[in-house]
């Protein structure tokens, strides 16, 4: 789990301290959130709605324009992980997912927080197991590109084919096959998060959680990560049987140390 070596075996979540402690290690649940709370404004934002003539001098036009943006930014949730980075040379731990540290100032309370690592394959069947009978299920590699040109197809609309349809159906089908431009594309400025992502969309607008217990294997803790939380560390360190480890920087290359003692 700790070496340098990459490998697909593992996802990672950053996060902060009280996020981690509080919640989600308290709970034993992780939570799939709403994109209208993600910090990418191409996700969070409503998009525009174009359509054909026809489609615009329909009456059900604006029903479906506060749809189709109602049930991307609250009915579709989004759990957000990094990978092992598979294609860029770096130094150190560079490669590991865990070892990025933009992210870490970014996502985990500038280095005072934790990255918590799940092993992949048990995540995705508890995920499956869980939200498979509530909804629909995307999962994959998040893309990065600069180009617009398949978002003005995402959000261009025409009834035609479909005018006897209901209006929930029309938007359901919509998402379903642009789910890839909608959710798995983000622009280049975000390349070195190298996410993973499960979209989990249905007629529910509440949270999502999916359960850690046998998931959850590991907890690498930031450089800045507070001495005083170590007892709490140590149960659940017992309580999930996690393996800890705390980040350090080498003259800026990233490495990690054992933590020698969490009393």
């Amino acid at each position: 789990m700790f070496s340098q070596k990459i490998t697909e075996q593992y996802l990672y979540h950053y996060t902060t301290l009280e996020t981690a402690i509080e919640k989600i290690l308290y709970s034993g649940q992780l939570r799939l959130g709403p994109f209208a709370q993600t910090n990418d404004p191409r996700e969070s934002q409503n998009w525009e709605i174009h359509s054909t003539e026809s489609m615009r001098n329909d009456p059900s036009f604006d029903q479906l324009m506060k749809l189709i943006n109602e049930d991307r930014l609250k009915r579709c949730k989004v759990l957000c992980l990094t990978r092992d980075d598979m294609e860029h040379r770096r130094l150190g731990f560079g490669r590991r997912g865990f070892a990025r540290a933009r992210m870490w100032a970014q996502y985990a309370g500038n280095h005072r927080g934790i990255c918590l690592i799940f092993d992949a394959a048990k995540l995705d069947a508890i995920i499956n197991r869980t939200l498979g009978d509530k909804g629909k299920i995307y999962k994959g590699i998040v893309e990065y590109t600069d180009s617009i040109s398949g978002v003005t197809e995402a959000s261009t609309f025409s009834l035609e084919g479909d005018c006897e349809a209901k209006i929930e159906t029309i938007v359901k089908k919509h998402i379903d096959q642009y789910a890839n431009t909608m959710f798995f594309n983000k622009n280049r400025d975000w390349k070195d998060e190298t996410e993973y992502r499960y979209v989990f969309y249905s007629d529910d607008s509440q949270y999502q959680f999916i359960k850690i217990a046998n998931v959850l294997k590991g907890l690498v803790l930031g450089v800045d990560f507070p001495q005083a939380y170590y007892p709490v560390i140590a149960y659940f360190k017992e309580k999930y049987c996690l393996e800890v480890r705390c980040m350090s920087w080498n003259q800026g290359i990233p490495c990690i140390r054992i933590v020698e003692s969490l009393q």
